[in-house]
């Protein structure tokens, strides 16, 4: 099986690319991604995707989706930035600012949805699957049907123990929202609670007003008018 790399090429045949040319590929250690990963099948399945019809045209997405895959499995997830991937899968300076170049959001988006894509064709009998959720850029590794996107572990133990840690994260981040929300909610009822009773007491208190100036001028308004007469 033919495997893509990280090297960049000329690229003129997708309308609103940029032309640019690398030569440097991204070797850890002194190997070729290739090398080290070759047996992981989540490396193997990231080179089938950027072997499939969705991505032969697209060396940018190819660069993208093989970057992130590698940091991820090589446990550098940390390097997986907006800035880190213009500059490897994108050959941006390193003067780069995401704030002034959008390129790699751009092509985030473009890149979930060739992902979809794939599974939904060439890749549709795949057993593994590859996402890389909204608003962030590392890829997560899921087992095909499963109801929630863990996870997919190959022969590192270490990746299990990141896998437990990542859960117990989510579920103190769930935890520590509720506890901060749910304060905040007692404390806005609190406060409508106290709202509508100034509103009921200062109702019967204008009624109550309203009936003391009422009868204390009866007398006066039920009086008779004097008759006049003529002299």
């Amino acid at each position: 099986m033919a495997t893509a790399s990280l090297r960049d090429s000329t690229i003129t045949s997708v309308p609103g690319e940029e032309v640019f040319s690398r030569t440097q590929a991204l070797d850890i250690s002194g190997k070729t991604l290739e090398s080290t990963l070759c047996d992981d099948p989540r490396w193997q399945l990231a080179q089938r995707i950027v072997a499939s019809r969705s991505f032969a045209k697209s060396s940018f997405l190819i660069n993208f989706l093989l970057y992130v895959c590698d940091r991820e499995l090589r446990e550098r997830a940390h390097e997986i930035t907006e800035h880190q991937i213009g500059i490897h899968a994108f050959g941006r300076p390193v003067t780069y600012s995401p704030g002034e170049d959008n390129i790699v959001r751009n092509y985030a988006r473009l890149l979930r949805k060739r992902l979809d894509e794939y599974f939904e064709s060439d890749g549709k009998e795949e057993a593994l699957r590859i996402a890389i959720p909204r608003g962030r850029y590392v890829p997560v590794f899921s087992a095909k049907n499963s109801s929630e996107a863990k996870p997919v572990m190959a022969h590192l133990p270490t990746n299990s123990v990141e896998a437990e840690l990542a859960e117990t994260e989510i579920s103190t981040c769930d935890e520590s929202l509720a506890e901060t929300i749910a304060p905040q909610a007692n404390a806005a009822l609190e406060r409508s609670a106290r709202s509508i009773g100034y509103l009921l007491i200062s109702s019967v208190t204008l009624a109550a007003l309203l009936a003391i100036i009422y009868f204390g001028m009866r007398p006066f308004l039920s009086k008779p008018a004097p008759l006049s007469h003529k002299l």
